[in-house]
Order: C-alpha cells, then structure tokens, then sequence
C-alpha cells in the first residue's frame, strides 16, 4: 500500500488525457452523417429501374437524347449542304424519325432536370436547383421546337413551322443557347473559382496538413489551427449538431462534388480521431478526388464552345450570304458536336454530368 503514489489514485479518479490520445466525440457524428449520405449515393446508383428502364430511365433518356439529337442535326446539316441529298426520301425519313424521336427525348430531359431540380431544392443547392428547373422549362421548348419541325413536311397544317425555320435558321441554334448558358456560367464561375485558387478545395491547407502528419509526432493543436475559418474548421465541428454537419456536407457538395465532399468529411472523421495513418490515407484520397472534379470542370467547359460556334454563326446568317448553305450546314454540325460531346460523361459520371444525379441529404 505503501508503495502505490498519490499520484495514482489522482488519475484513477481525474485521470489525464493528453491532446494527441483524446479523440473528438464529434468523429462519431460525422461518422454517421457520412454513412447516410454514401448509402443514399448507393440507393441512387443501385436504382436501376429508376435508370435504365426504357421509357423514363434518367440515363437511358440522357444517352438517348445525346444520340437522336446528334442524328437529327446531322442530317439537317447535310441537307444543308447537299440540296440533291435534301431531296432524298431516305435522308427526308431518316431527319424525321430522328427529330421527332430526339424531340419526345429532350421533353423527357426537361421531366428529369425538375426531377433533380426538386431534389436538390429538398438539398438546399438552390443554385443547381435553379439551373436544373430552367433547363427543364428550355428542353421542353427545344422538344416541341424539333417535333414540329420534324413533321412539318407530313403534317397538314404544320407547313408554316416548317417554312418559318427554313426562313430563320438562326432560332434554334438560339434555343439551344439559351438553355445551356445557366450551365456555361455555373461550370465558367466553377473554372474561374478553381484558377484563382479560390474554390472550397483549394482554401482547405491540404499542403500544410500534409507536411504536419508526416512528421514522427504530431501536433494537433497545430492541424486543428490550419483550419480555422475554412469549411472543415475543426473547432466550429466540435460545437456543432448531426443536422448541421449534415447541411455542411451539402455545402461542400456544392463547391466541390458527391464524392470529394465525402471525401473531405472522412478526412475531417480522421483528424477528428487523431488517426496520423487514416488521416494520410484519407488526405491522398481526397486530393485526388479534388483533381479529378477539377478536370471534369474543365472538359465540361469544353463542350459549350459548340453552342458559342453555332450562335456565332446564326448572327452570321442574318446577313444576306452567298454561301449560306454551307453557313448553315456547319452550324447544324457545331449543334451535333454540342449533343455528342456529353455522351461519355452521361454514360460514366452520373454525379459530374451536366444533368446530375443528385442523391438525398443525409438525414
């Protein structure tokens, strides 16, 4: 008895914790918000029905629409530049099928940009909301724009349609434009964001971090002070609620992602655990998620340049041209460049792709 110290029973009942062994109770709310929110990512990629049954599958409607929409203004384009292939009963069926088929697909795009739009107002992202209802409105008007145009040469009635868009090539292409410029200025402010250095990701001291967790002991009052005043500023987390972490991972979703964001809260659950190597493992996991959503920034900025094209030339065609055919052949080409452009990222990046997937708050 004599040989046990007070100092014993001082920490048997007050015992001593330092920094670098206590983790924050904090982890286990960001834990479960980050369970939520990947199993409601898995319910929406796992849908399969919900995208891919062949009358309103979300992804069978994009690839669809990306495809009839490329044949359809193909074929315009050659009729414009071949009046002895415009003439053709073939090219006069194949243009048809391919209108009215693109046109029914983009009113189909329209119903499932509100479907996203509603779901991300549900979210909160009432930017992208905004964006995706407006889109839905503009391809509903590009849908009924094509179908008419399709049928006018075999619907009696529908001559004028027909004649009017012969008169004043320029209006579709202008349709076209105006429904992607809400998206051109969302991806062009994302680029400009990411340039400067100024976006979510790149205010996050991923440099900084990284240099203090390589270090043989590390000091966590430090990491903890690398990010104050960010999106992942640890102190704020520590006084926060399930809801609140919950409407920050919809914040970080926002600037950077589904999955960079994910990617951030399970580096956030690390440093909160004061786990050096799950810290490091999720560091190099999120900095390439944030690379990645970087260059799907930059292709998607990429594919607008076709609309911006055959806008240009639709004020060309204004004037009184000699060689307007070929005018408007290329434009209708630039068109299909435009439609074809998203096919890939449709098919393989359903949470990147200009009309998302947009899975539910973790609640």
């Amino acid at each position: 008895m004599n040989n046990i110290s007070f100092s014993y029973f001082t920490n048997l009942f007050y015992p001593v914790h330092s920094v670098e062994e206590t983790a924050d109770p904090t982890s286990a709310l960001v834990q479960e918000v980050i369970q939520k929110k990947e199993a409601n990512v898995e319910k929406a990629l796992s849908n399969n029905w919900r995208r891919y049954n062949p009358i309103s599958g979300s992804d069978t409607i994009l690839i669809s629409g990306d495809l009839f929409n490329m044949g359809f203004l193909v074929l315009e384009g050659v009729k414009s530049a071949s009046p002895h292939l415009a003439s053709l009963t073939a090219v006069k069926v194949a243009s048809a099928v391919c209108g009215v088929f693109g046109g029914v697909i983009s009113l189909s795009t329209g119903l499932v940009s509100f479907k996203e739009g509603i779901q991300a107002l549900q979210n909160g992202d009432n930017h992208l909301a905004t964006r995706l209802l407006f889109e839905g409105v503009m391809d509903t008007v590009v849908g009924v724009a094509m179908i008419l145009l399709s049928l006018s040469a075999y619907v009696v009635g529908l001559g004028g349609v027909g004649a009017f868009f012969a008169a004043n090539p320029w209006v579709l292409p202008i349709v076209f434009l105006l429904a992607c410029l809400p998206l051109t200025a969302e991806i062009g402010a994302r680029c400009k964001k990411i340039y400067s250095k100024e976006d979510a990701a790149s205010l996050l001291p991923l440099k900084d971090l990284k240099g203090h967790l390589e270090k043989e002991k590390v000091d966590w009052k430090e990491v903890y002070a690398l990010f104050d005043g960010t999106l992942l500023d640890l102190n704020q987390v520590s006084r926060t609620s399930l809801k609140d972490l919950s409407d920050k991972l919809e914040e970080m979703q926002t600037e950077i992602g589904v999955q960079a964001s994910l990617g951030a809260f399970k580096l956030l659950n690390a440093l909160l655990d004061k786990n050096k190597e799950k810290s490091l493992e999720a560091l190099k996991a999120l900095d390439d998620q944030v690379q990645g959503w970087n260059q799907t920034q930059g292709r998607r900025l990429l594919q607008q340049a076709p609309f911006f094209l055959s806008s240009l030339l639709s004020l060309i065609l204004l004037q009184p041209l000699t060689y307007r055919q070929s005018i408007e052949a290329a434009q209708n080409f630039s068109l299909a460049l435009a439609s074809i452009a998203p096919l890939h990222m449709d098919m393989n990046q359903p949470f990147e792709r200009d009309t998302p997937i947009v899975p539910a708050k973790a609640e």
